[in-house]
């Protein structure tokens, strides 16, 4: 069973990769997008209430999962165009 511990891991390997992926860029645009999901990572559980369900934990999207979904939804796929209306991506 995930813990907010476990979580807690899991979050800061993933900034690890958000960090090495912005070393890396050189696009303004592309950095400020890849801070914008790293600041989401570090707040991520600032807000969660006590008695949050860790097993049912949902990350913050990454800039490339973002731009998968646009690419799969101007292609046409359902699901992809689904996710971007009810998330408002």
């Amino acid at each position: 069973m995930p813990t907010k511990e476990i979580s807690k891991q899991i979050r800061n390997n993933l900034l690890v990769q958000s960090d090495n992926i912005i070393k890396e860029l050189h696009d303004d645009t592309q950095i400020n997008r890849w801070v914008a999901y790293r600041h989401q990572l570090r707040t991520f559980f600032d807000t969660l209430p006590d008695d949050y369900d860790f097993e049912k934990i949902v990350w913050p999207r990454t800039p490339n999962d973002i731009d998968e979904l646009h690419r799969l939804a101007a292609i046409g796929e359902p699901e992809a165009i689904k996710t971007i209306k009810k998330d408002k991506l």
